[in-house]
C-alpha cells in the first residue's frame, strides 16, 4: 500500500508552558547533507517578472530573504525544505509592491500551484504613511552626513509595504499604525541597500527588541569602491549593479548586499564593506552576466584574484547580435526573446533581451553556441529552434558571418476563449504537441483583456492539458484535442475558427475547521484519483473555499495553515454530475477537520537551540506508516499534527547540512503526548556534537 505523508511544518512563535525532556538523540550515523539549491520562475498572471527584486520570508523561522529574478523571470537561492511567501517584489523603473504568495520548498523543489513556479495574485502598491502624529522618527545618515533617501518598510501581519522618506539632512517622520513591520531596505535613486531590523508598534509607541525607541538612528556606509562597465568602445550606461556576499564555497550561498545603476559613462560605486567574498553581476537589455567579478575584503581593502584594486574594470562584449522578429510581413514588436547556449564544456546559461516596437533586437554574447529557443509576446510564447554561433565576437549562421539574425514566427493560426456558461474568463492554458520523434513540445498562452487567447502554432496534433483561473487562483483540469493543418484549426476533423474552453462549474463547496471554530487562513491541496490532476486553492477568510472540478474521483490529501503547520487529510470524495459525493452521500458541504497540535518540542544541542528539521515516521502500522516532517525555527521550536499512534524520530537534519540519526520514541493518545508512557507537554531532543565522516 502507498504511504501516507503529512507534510507538517514549524508554528512561527510557539509559546510552550512545559516541556518534557528526553536526549537520546544519538551520533551514529553522521553524513554530510548538502541543501540543495533551489530555483524557480516568478510570475504574474501568467507573465514572468523580469529582472526584479523580490523580498521572501521564511515561514518557519521568520528569517527573510532578498533574491532577484533574471530577464527570464526566473531565481536561485539557497532555500531549506519549508513553507515561503513572496511578501513583496520591485522591478526597474517601477514602485515596490506587497504580495502575499506562499509556496512550499520539498526536497529541493518548489511546489506551488505549479511546481517551480510562483504565480502572484492580489498585489497592492507601496503606501507613504501619514506624516503627521507621527510616532517613527528618526535620522538617516551616510557616514556622518544626513541622507535623503527612502525607508522601505513590510507590516508582515496585514501584507503591505510602506515607504518612508528622509529629506536632505536625513531626518524621517511617519504615523504608523500598531503592528509587527520589518525595514528592509534603503533605496535611492538608481539603487538600493540592503539594511534590515524588525519593530513592533504597541499602543502607538515603536519598541526595538521590546525597548521603546522615541528618535531611531540608521547609518549606512558610505561609497568606498568604484568601477566601471564598458565594451571596446564605450562605458555602459544604465547597467544595475548587483553585489552579494558569499556565505561559504556554494556559488549560490550568497547574501543580497546591494544594487546600483551605472552612469552614462558606465560608472558605479559601492559602500563600505566588512571582511569576506564578494561577487558582482551585472544586468542590462543587452547583457547579463552572473558573478562578472569575485573579490575578497581584507581590512576594507578589495583583491581580485589576490591583486589589490581601487577599481573593478568590468569588460563586456561588443553588440554583437542583431536581428529583427517578424511573422513574415510585419515586424512583432514590444516582445522578449530567449537564447540559450553553451560557452564551455558543461556551461550552459541563458539570456532574455527585448524587442522593440520595430521588431528590431540586440544583445551581446561571449563566443560560444547558442540557439534562439521562445519569442515571448504580451499573451502568448512561441517556440523555434534557430542556432547561430559567436566566433571572435562575430555573429555566424551555418558556418557564415552574418550580420542580421532574421526570426521569422508562423502565423497566429489558434485562438480561443475561456468560458464559463459563455461567459469569458481571465487565465492561461497549457498545451502539448507529440513530435515524430517521440518528444514533446510544450506552449502556454494567457488571455487578453476581452478573454482571448492565441498562440502561433505550426502545423501538428496538439492536446490542451489544463488551465489556470487569475481571479479564483486555481487550476482547472481542461483537455482537448485539436490539428493545425495548413495553418488552420480543426477540431474533430471540423474547421474552427475559435476553440473554447468550457471551465468546469463550481462542483465544490467546502470548509475547513479546527474544533468548533473555522480556519481564517491557509490553503488545501486536491488530487484526482488517478494523481493526473492536481490543484491548490487558498481559503477564504471564513475558511470556506470552492473547487471547479469535473466528474470523477478525488481526493484532499493536506491543509496548510498559516501558523506553519500542515495536516495530512486523505479524505477521499467524488464529482458525479456536477455534486458533491462523499461515501456516496451528497455533500452540499465538503467538511474539512483539521486536527489539533498534539506534538510540541525543542531543538537543542549544547543547551542552544538548533534550525533543522527532523524525519518522523509512524511505528504501529506497518502497511501504511504515516510519515512526518517537523521543522523548527530560530528558537529550535516545532510542533505537529498527529493523529493517535506511536512514532519514533528517524533522522535529523540540520541545517549545516549534517543527518544525524535517532532512536526517539513517544506516542500520542486521545490528543495526549506521552513519552516514556507518562503524559508530557513536550519533547526536548538534544543533539550531541558532531563531527562529520
Amino acid at each position: 500500500m502507498g504511504k501516507k505523508v503529512v507534510k507538517l511544518l514549524l508554528l512561527l512563535v510557539l509559546i510552550m508552558s512545559g516541556t518534557g525532556t528526553i536526549s537520546n538523540a544519538k551520533a551514529a550515523t553522521v553524513k554530510n547533507n548538502p541543501l540543495k539549491t533551489v530555483s524557480g520562475t516568478i510570475k504574474e498572471d501568467g507573465k514572468s517578472v523580469k529582472n526584479s527584486l523580490v523580498l521572501i520570508q521564511d515561514k518557519d523561522n521568520s528569517k527573510w530573504i532578498h533574491t532577484l529574478t533574471d530577464g527570464k523571470g526566473e531565481f536561485k537561492s539557497k532555500l531549506s525544505d519549508g513553507t515561503y511567501s513572496v511578501k513583496a517584489f520591485k522591478g526597474k523603473n517601477s514602485p515596490w509592491f506587497s504580495v502575499n504568495e506562499k509556496f512550499i520548498v520539498k526536497k529541493g523543489k518548489i511546489k506551488g500551484l505549479k511546481e517551480g513556479e510562483i504565480d502572484l495574485s492580489k498585489k497592492e502598491k507601496s503606501k507613504k504613511p501619514s506624516t503627521q502624529s507621527s510616532n517613527f522618527n528618526g535620522v538617516l545618515k551616510e557616514g556622518s552626513k544626513g541622507l535623503k533617501a527612502n525607508l522601505i518598510i513590510s507590516k508582515y501581519d496585514k501584507e503591505e509595504i510602506y515607504t518612508v522618506s528622509s529629506i536632505g539632512n536625513g531626518s524621517f517622520s511617519a504615523s504608523l499604525s500598531d503592528g509587527n513591520y520589518y525595514l528592509f531596505g534603503i533605496e535611492e535613486d538608481g539603487g538600493f541597500y540592503r539594511y534590515t531590523f524588525e519593530f513592533t508598534v504597541e499602543n502607538g509607541k515603536v519598541l526595538v527588541e521590546g525597548v521603546e525607541q522615541s528618535n531611531l538612528f540608521i547609518s549606512i556606509p558610505t561609497n568606498a569602491y568604484s568601477g566601471k562597465v564598458a565594451d571596446s568602445i564605450s562605458g555602459l550606461a544604465g547597467a544595475e549593479i548587483v553585489l552579494e556576499k558569499s556565505l561559504s564555497d556554494d556559488e549560490y550561498d550568497t547574501e543580497y548586499i546591494q544594487s546600483t545603476t551605472t552612469s552614462k559613462q558606465g560608472t558605479f560605486s559601492l559602500r563600505a564593506l566588512s571582511d569576506g567574498t564578494y561577487s558582482i553581476s551585472v544586468y542590462h537589455e543587452t547583457y547579463y552576466s552572473w558573478n562578472s567579478v569575485t573579490f575578497t575584503i581584507q581590512n576594507g581593502i578589495a583583491y581580485v584574484n589576490g591583486v589589490k584594486t581601487s577599481s573593478f574594470q568590468i569588460k563586456v562584449p561588443d553588440l554583437n547580435v542583431k536581428g529583427t522578429v517578424t511573422d513574415g510581413k510585419a515586424p512583432i514588436g514590444n516582445s522578449y526573446i530567449t537564447f540559450e547556449g553553451q560557452i564551455a564544456e558543461g556551461e550552459y546559461i541563458g539570456f532574455s533581451t527585448p524587442v522593440d516596437s520595430k521588431g528590431n533586437y540586440q544583445y551581446r554574447l561571449p563566443d560560444g553556441n547558442y540557439t534562439v529557443y521562445s519569442i515571448d509576446e504580451q499573451n502568448r510564447n512561441t517556440t523555434v529552434n534557430i542556432p547561430f554561433e559567436i566566433q571572435d565576437g562575430k555573429l555566424l549562421q551555418n558556418g557564415v558571418v552574418v550580420t542580421n539574425l532574421k526570426i521569422v514566427l508562423p502565423p497566429v493560426t489558434f485562438n480561443g476563449k475561456i468560458v464559463d456558461s459563455g461567459v469569458p474568463l481571465q487565465g492561461a492554458i497549457n498545451i502539448e504537441k507529440n513530435l515524430e520523434d517521440g518528444n514533446m513540445e510544450w506552449y502556454s498562452a494567457v488571455t487578453d483583456e476581452n478573454g482571448l487567447y492565441s498562440l502561433r502554432l505550426t502545423d501538428g496534433n496538439y492536446r490542451v492539458t489544463g488551465g489556470y483561473l487569475f481571479e479564483e487562483g486555481q487550476d482547472v483540469g481542461l483537455s482537448a484535442e485539436f490539428n493545425i493543418i495548413n495553418s488552420k484549426l480543426y477540431v474533430n476533423g471540423e474547421e474552427r475558427s475559435i476553440l473554447e474552453l468550457q471551465i468546469p462549474p463550481v462542483s465544490v463547496n467546502g470548509l475547513v475547521t479546527e474544533g468548533d471554530h473555522a480556519l481564517t487562513s491557509g490553503s488545501i491541496s486536491v488530487t484526482s484519483e488517478d494523481q493526473s490532476f492536481y490543484s491548490w486553492k487558498n481559503l477564504n477568510p471564513d475558511g470556506t473555499f470552492t473547487l471547479r472540478l469535473a466528474d470523477g474521483n478525488y481526493k484532499v490529501m493536506d491543509v496548510y495553515l498559516e501558523d506553519g503547520t500542515s495536516a495530512s487529510i486523505n479524505q477521499s470524495f467524488s464529482i458525479v454530475d456536477g455534486k458533491t459525493y462523499v461515501n456516496g452521500e451528497l455533500q452540499e458541504v465538503l467538511k474539512i477537520s483539521v486536527p489539533p497540535v498534539t506534538v510540541k518540542g525543542f531543538l537543542t544541542q549544547s543547551g542552544n537551540p538548533v534550525i533543522g528539521y527532523l524525519y518522523i515516521m509512524e511505528t504501529n502500522n506497518a502497511e501504511n506508516p504515516l510519515e512526518a516532517w517537523a521543522y523548527t525555527n530560530e528558537e529550535g521550536k516545532f510542533q505537529l499534527r498527529l493523529p493517535d499512534g506511536s512514532y519514533k524520530v528517524y533522522e535529523v537534519y540540520l541545517n549545516d547540512g549534517t543527518t544525524v540519526s535517532s532512536d526517539m520514541e513517544f506516542k500520542v493518545e486521545s490528543g495526549q503526548l506521552y513519552v516514556n508512557n507518562e503524559p508530557a507537554e513536550g519533547i526536548q531532543i538534544e543533539m550531541p556534537v558532531t563531527t562529520i565522516e
